[in-house]
């Protein structure tokens, strides 16, 4: 049985086939790559861009995982316990599709049809938030969990989505290409929620608190210069 995940990452698919590209492909193919962030121009700047504001986000994870806290080598738990149609979904299937439908087509149309960049930013950012409620379901139905369990891992999920939305929402808007954001996207499945709890535990428990404020507080920064400096 597939996971409620797996048909969203499908009907996103869906959504880029049945509405995107009879409205926009089809007719001007050219065009519509260009607004879809579909061309070569900037990929390879996007993607560093995303990878390295990614990498700002995780400094203390990623400094936790250099000390030897987990494998330095192989795939994450999280990601070695999924089945492969489920790490297909994560690391393939969920960042293009949902940052096409998100990004490159439901923000770059509200900011064509008028809405300002902060709102339409907070819209795209409910829709997305919106789009992974099927997580709780999933918890209470077949995890098992009780309401309030699920809930509360919902609202911590929830506060992770959104400030991801922010992410790529930033990185679209600086280099309007979709590689950014996919490349981030990614990434950020990849490594998963950070691991606050054993990073609190550790002895270095100082200095990876101290990477984490720090990687947030400049993250933080980049992304509100990147608003400033690109926005449309």
């Amino acid at each position: 049985m597939t996971s409620p995940g797996l048909h969203t990452a499908f009907a996103g698919c869906a959504y880029l086939v049945v509405y995107v590209l009879p409205l926009y492909v089809l007719p001007r193919a050219s065009e519509a790559a260009a607004l879809l962030g579909l061309t070569a121009h900037g990929f390879w700047s996007s993607v560093a861009q995303g990878l390295g504001l990614t990498a700002l986000l995780f400094a203390g994870p990623l400094a936790y995982r250099a000390l030897g806290a987990v494998p330095a080598h192989g795939p994450p738990r999280h990601v070695s316990r999924r089945s492969a149609l489920q790490v297909l979904r994560d690391l393939c299937l969920a960042p293009l599709s949902e940052e096409l439908v998100f990004r490159a087509s439901l923000l770059a149309f509200l900011r064509q049809r008028g809405l300002g960049a902060a709102a339409a930013v907070a819209a795209s950012l409910a829709l997305f938030a919106a789009a992974h409620v099927h997580h709780l379901v999933d918890r209470v139905w077949h995890g098992g969990h009780s309401v309030r369990v699920a809930l509360r891992a919902a609202a911590l999920q929830a506060a992770y989505t959104a400030a991801f939305g922010l992410h790529a929402a930033a990185l679209w808007t600086a280099g309007r290409s979709v590689a950014g954001p996919v490349a981030a996207h990614l990434a950020c499945n990849l490594a998963g929620l950070p691991p606050l709890g054993a990073m609190l535990r550790h002895r270095q428990a100082p200095l990876l608190l101290l990477l984490t404020v720090m990687g947030v507080a400049g993250w933080a920064r980049s992304i509100a210069w990147l608003f400033r400096r690109h926005a449309w």
